[in-house]
Protein backbone atom coordinates (compact mmCIF):
# COMPACT_ATOMS: atom_id res chain seq x y z
CA UNK A 1 0.00 0.00 0.00
CA UNK A 2 0.97 3.65 -0.50
CA UNK A 3 2.14 4.63 2.65
CA UNK A 4 3.27 8.46 1.73
CA UNK A 5 1.44 11.70 2.61
CA UNK A 6 -1.63 12.78 0.46
CA UNK A 7 -0.62 14.40 -3.47
CA UNK A 8 -2.36 17.45 -3.84
CA UNK A 9 -2.97 17.66 -7.42
CA UNK A 10 -3.26 20.59 -9.87
CA UNK A 11 -4.58 21.44 -13.11
CA UNK A 12 -1.77 20.51 -16.10
CA UNK A 13 0.33 18.56 -14.23
CA UNK A 14 2.18 15.18 -14.13
CA UNK A 15 2.40 13.16 -10.60
CA UNK A 16 4.25 10.14 -9.99
CA UNK A 17 3.79 8.70 -6.80
CA UNK A 18 6.38 5.54 -6.12
CA UNK A 19 6.01 2.79 -4.62
CA UNK A 20 9.26 0.37 -4.16
CA UNK A 21 9.13 -3.21 -4.00
CA UNK A 22 11.96 -4.65 -2.44
CA UNK A 23 12.67 -7.58 -4.01
CA UNK A 24 12.47 -9.62 -7.48
CA UNK A 25 11.12 -12.32 -9.54
CA UNK A 26 9.00 -12.20 -12.76
CA UNK A 27 5.72 -10.64 -12.57
CA UNK A 28 2.92 -13.23 -13.47
CA UNK A 29 -0.17 -10.87 -12.27
CA UNK A 30 -0.26 -7.31 -11.30
CA UNK A 31 -3.51 -5.80 -9.95
CA UNK A 32 -3.92 -1.83 -9.31
CA UNK A 33 -6.30 -1.69 -5.70
CA UNK A 34 -8.25 0.98 -3.92
CA UNK A 35 -7.15 3.97 -6.24
CA UNK A 36 -8.65 6.94 -3.89
CA UNK A 37 -8.75 10.10 -5.45
CA UNK A 38 -10.74 13.18 -4.25
CA UNK A 39 -11.56 15.11 -7.20
CA UNK A 40 -14.11 17.30 -8.51
CA UNK A 41 -14.42 15.71 -12.21
CA UNK A 42 -12.66 12.55 -12.87
CA UNK A 43 -12.49 12.93 -16.47
CA UNK A 44 -9.98 15.85 -15.49
CA UNK A 45 -7.16 12.62 -15.14
CA UNK A 46 -5.26 10.20 -16.58
CA UNK A 47 -4.36 7.29 -14.74
CA UNK A 48 -1.16 4.90 -15.42
CA UNK A 49 0.98 2.20 -14.15
CA UNK A 50 4.63 2.37 -14.96
CA UNK A 51 7.02 -0.93 -14.00
CA UNK A 52 10.81 -0.29 -12.92
CA UNK A 53 11.59 -1.29 -16.86
CA UNK A 54 9.35 1.85 -18.02
CA UNK A 55 6.54 -0.09 -19.55
CA UNK A 56 3.13 2.18 -18.99
CA UNK A 57 -0.33 0.51 -18.65
CA UNK A 58 -3.11 3.31 -19.10
CA UNK A 59 -6.12 2.39 -16.38
CA UNK A 60 -8.07 5.21 -17.36
CA UNK A 61 -7.82 8.08 -19.51
CA UNK A 62 -10.13 11.35 -19.39
CA UNK A 63 -13.75 9.14 -18.84
CA UNK A 64 -16.76 9.29 -17.19
CA UNK A 65 -17.79 12.64 -17.85
CA UNK A 66 -17.67 15.15 -14.20
CA UNK A 67 -18.03 12.37 -11.79
CA UNK A 68 -17.02 13.64 -8.43
CA UNK A 69 -13.80 11.28 -6.91
CA UNK A 70 -12.14 8.61 -7.95
CA UNK A 71 -12.49 5.41 -6.18
CA UNK A 72 -11.94 2.12 -8.05
CA UNK A 73 -9.52 -1.03 -8.54
CA UNK A 74 -8.22 -2.18 -11.89
CA UNK A 75 -8.03 -6.41 -12.77
CA UNK A 76 -7.67 -7.67 -16.14
CA UNK A 77 -9.69 -10.50 -14.55
CA UNK A 78 -12.75 -8.37 -13.10
CA UNK A 79 -16.34 -8.86 -14.16
CA UNK A 80 -16.94 -5.81 -15.86
CA UNK A 81 -15.05 -3.20 -17.93
CA UNK A 82 -14.27 0.33 -17.33
CA UNK A 83 -17.27 1.64 -15.38
CA UNK A 84 -18.72 5.09 -14.84
CA UNK A 85 -19.24 6.80 -12.39
CA UNK A 86 -15.85 5.45 -11.52
CA UNK A 87 -16.44 6.55 -7.15
CA UNK A 88 -18.27 3.30 -6.08
CA UNK A 89 -15.20 1.13 -5.07
CA UNK A 90 -15.82 -1.38 -8.10
CA UNK A 91 -13.20 -3.83 -9.43
CA UNK A 92 -12.93 -3.46 -13.40
CA UNK A 93 -10.81 -3.73 -16.44
CA UNK A 94 -8.52 -1.51 -16.96
CA UNK A 95 -8.11 0.17 -20.68
CA UNK A 96 -4.95 -1.33 -21.35
CA UNK A 97 -4.35 -5.07 -19.93
CA UNK A 98 -1.88 -4.96 -17.06
CA UNK A 99 -0.80 -8.48 -18.50
CA UNK A 100 1.68 -6.28 -20.50
CA UNK A 101 3.89 -6.34 -17.37
CA UNK A 102 4.41 -9.84 -17.46
CA UNK A 103 7.58 -11.41 -16.92
CA UNK A 104 9.51 -8.03 -16.01
CA UNK A 105 11.09 -7.81 -12.62
CA UNK A 106 9.00 -7.36 -9.70
CA UNK A 107 12.08 -5.44 -8.04
CA UNK A 108 12.07 -1.60 -8.69
CA UNK A 109 10.28 1.76 -7.90
CA UNK A 110 6.60 1.62 -9.51
CA UNK A 111 4.89 4.81 -10.76
CA UNK A 112 1.14 5.42 -10.11
CA UNK A 113 1.50 7.99 -12.73
CA UNK A 114 -1.75 10.74 -12.79
CA UNK A 115 -2.13 13.58 -15.12
CA UNK A 116 -4.31 16.43 -14.90
CA UNK A 117 -6.15 18.38 -17.62
CA UNK A 118 -6.52 22.66 -17.87
CA UNK A 119 -9.36 21.84 -16.15
CA UNK A 120 -8.69 20.29 -13.18
CA UNK A 121 -10.16 22.68 -10.48
CA UNK A 122 -8.83 20.31 -6.85
CA UNK A 123 -7.79 16.95 -6.28
CA UNK A 124 -6.01 15.17 -4.10
CA UNK A 125 -4.54 10.83 -4.20
CA UNK A 126 -4.72 9.42 -0.83
CA UNK A 127 -4.34 5.73 -1.64
CA UNK A 128 -3.33 2.59 -3.94
CA UNK A 129 -2.23 -0.79 -3.40
CA UNK A 130 -0.08 -2.95 -5.98
CA UNK A 131 -1.42 -6.41 -5.78
CA UNK A 132 1.12 -8.72 -7.48
CA UNK A 133 1.49 -12.58 -8.40
CA UNK A 134 5.41 -13.46 -8.72
CA UNK A 135 7.93 -16.07 -9.12
CA UNK A 136 10.20 -15.08 -6.04
CA UNK A 137 13.87 -15.64 -6.49
CA UNK A 138 15.39 -16.21 -3.05
CA UNK A 139 19.34 -15.91 -2.42
CA UNK A 140 20.77 -18.31 0.10
CA UNK A 141 23.37 -16.55 2.43
CA UNK A 142 27.04 -16.34 1.80
CA UNK A 143 29.57 -17.70 4.37
CA UNK A 144 32.36 -15.35 4.06
CA UNK A 145 34.38 -16.22 7.48
CA UNK A 146 33.94 -19.45 9.83
CA UNK A 147 36.71 -20.04 12.11
CA UNK A 148 37.54 -21.30 15.35
CA UNK A 149 36.92 -19.48 18.38
CA UNK A 150 39.28 -20.45 21.22
CA UNK A 151 39.05 -19.88 24.93
CA UNK A 152 40.24 -20.59 28.00
CA UNK A 153 37.74 -21.71 31.05
CA UNK A 154 35.53 -19.32 32.54
CA UNK A 155 36.52 -16.58 29.48
CA UNK A 156 33.71 -14.68 28.05
CA UNK A 157 34.53 -13.67 23.91
CA UNK A 158 32.13 -11.92 21.86
CA UNK A 159 32.12 -13.44 18.07
CA UNK A 160 33.49 -11.18 15.97
CA UNK A 161 33.19 -10.97 11.95
CA UNK A 162 36.79 -12.17 11.54
CA UNK A 163 35.42 -15.45 13.20
CA UNK A 164 31.81 -15.67 11.74
CA UNK A 165 30.75 -13.42 9.30
CA UNK A 166 27.75 -14.24 6.81
CA UNK A 167 25.99 -12.05 3.87
CA UNK A 168 22.76 -11.76 2.69
CA UNK A 169 21.72 -10.48 -0.90
CA UNK A 170 17.99 -10.32 0.21
CA UNK A 171 18.13 -9.31 3.75
CA UNK A 172 20.09 -6.84 5.99
CA UNK A 173 22.16 -8.41 9.56
CA UNK A 174 19.70 -7.32 11.73
CA UNK A 175 17.58 -10.50 9.77
CA UNK A 176 20.02 -13.04 10.24
CA UNK A 177 19.80 -16.18 12.93
CA UNK A 178 22.55 -18.24 13.68
CA UNK A 179 22.44 -21.54 14.92
CA UNK A 180 24.87 -23.80 16.90
CA UNK A 181 24.40 -27.04 14.95
CA UNK A 182 27.20 -29.24 16.72
CA UNK A 183 28.48 -29.33 20.48
CA UNK A 184 31.45 -27.61 21.08
CA UNK A 185 34.63 -30.48 21.04
CA UNK A 186 36.10 -28.98 23.94
CA UNK A 187 34.26 -27.88 27.23
CA UNK A 188 30.57 -26.70 27.19
CA UNK A 189 28.60 -24.38 25.55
Amino acid sequence: AYTGNPVNLFSSRTYNTIMTIPFGGALADMNVNDIDIFVDASNDLSIRLISPKGTRVVLFNNNCGTTLDFIASFDDDAPIPLTCPPNRGFRMRPLEALSKLNGEDLKGDWKLEIVTRSSLRDGQLRNFTLQYCAELSVSPPILINNGPLIMDVAERREIKDNLLLVTDPDEGPENLTYTLVNVPSHGSF
